[in-house]
């Protein structure tokens, strides 16, 4: 049988043991840790260039819609216009 001097010494065997394979986890850890505070400031960087982005996509296509708009209703006059020059002057294909 185990004295409580021997369980009292083999706990401390154990004990140093695991202290001494902990030690580079727990560095491990700390630096995973410093590793995903950075990684949240360059998530929440590119969350605001996204967002940013979204911005100024809308709005170009705002303009470009605006833009294709004028020149499909400037082409549609001009095509008119251009029918009647021709029926006046007879070169028409009705």
């Amino acid at each position: 049988m185990l004295t409580k001097n021997d369980l009292t010494q083999i706990r401390d065997v154990v004990k140093e043991v695991v202290q001494v394979e902990v030690e580079p986890i727990k560095q491990d850890v700390k630096l995973l840790q410093k590793g995903m505070v950075s990684m949240q400031a360059d998530v929440g960087s590119l969350l605001r260039d996204i967002k940013i982005l979204k911005t100024n996509d809308t709005k170009i296509r705002k303009d470009l819609k605006t833009t294709i708009d004028y020149f499909d209703r400037d082409n549609v006059v001009l095509h008119k216009k251009v029918e009647r020059i021709e029926k006046h002057l007879g070169l028409a294909n009705n």
